[in-house]
């Protein structure tokens, strides 16, 4: 079973907001440890027992080498079967626990970084329910490199756009 961090005031980035669907993105935590870096939803200190600092980050930091996937689902199945389908297909780095705030249900995933992106990446995607004819994709998306510059452009997109 997967587990669920429940934050139920959980603190929002106020830099990412989907405002078609009236979402606000947590906030992303930079956990370094001795000999890594890991990014995470929750702000827990104690999953990181050789933590050297955690810092709440708007960006990948410079030098960090893998990108981050922050995606909002509609439900906890949602959420679930993302996460197994990416450990099926051995498709992320690592991923982290499904979060839950009062803005739906988030998982983060961290994911190699393709050569075409100017940088690492934190990328936010919100799937929108069916039959909501919001965007051609059938999703919200935004991103941001390591220099603090915002895209808005898809992930999978080679050709990147403000």
């Amino acid at each position: 079973m997967t587990n669920v961090i429940t934050f139920p005031n959980a603190a929002s980035s106020a830099d990412v907001i989907c405002t078609p669907l009236s979402i606000t993105f947590p906030r992303i935590y930079r956990a370094a440890l001795r000999d890594q870096v890991h990014y995470t939803l929750s702000p827990d200190r104690s999953a990181y027992p050789d933590l050297v600092e955690m810092k709440q980050v708007r960006s990948i930091a410079s030098g960090d080498r893998y990108s981050v996937v922050v995606r909002r689902h509609q439900s906890f199945d949602m959420a679930h079967a993302y996460l197994i389908g990416l450990k099926d297909g051995n498709q992320s780095e690592r991923y982290d626990t499904i979060c839950q705030t009062d803005q739906g249900y988030f998982t983060l995933l961290e994911r190699a970084t393709k050569p075409s992106w100017p940088s690492p990446m934190i990328f936010y995607v919100a799937d929108f329910p069916e039959n909501t004819p919001l965007f051609e994709r059938g999703c919200w998306e935004r991103s941001i490199s390591a220099d603090g510059r915002w895209y808005e452009a898809g992930m999978l997109d080679a050709d990147l756009k403000e």
